[in-house]
């Protein structure tokens, strides 16, 4: 998927956990869409999930929406 679009947003609404691995992947992605020029939005995080980024700064490094409609906006502002 990542070969074929530059903007993405994941909608993490039904994660429930996530460990190293995990954020290792999203940082993965991450990178791979910036080097395209594109970028990555997550959206609709569990409040366990959004800890575990907040407790690792990476809400820093990610744009994180409440909803999928807001991350969409935020490609076409």
């Amino acid at each position: 998927m990542l070969e074929t679009h530059s903007k993405l947003v994941i909608d993490l609404g039904r994660l429930r956990f996530v460990d190293s691995s995990g954020l290792g992947a999203f940082i993965s992605c991450l990178r791979k869409l910036n080097a395209k020029g594109g970028d990555l939005k997550l959206c609709g995080m569990q409040k366990p999930v959004r800890a575990v980024f907040e407790l690792v700064r990476m809400h820093r490094i990610f744009d994180i929406y409440a909803t999928r409609e807001e991350a969409v906006r935020a490609f076409q502002a």
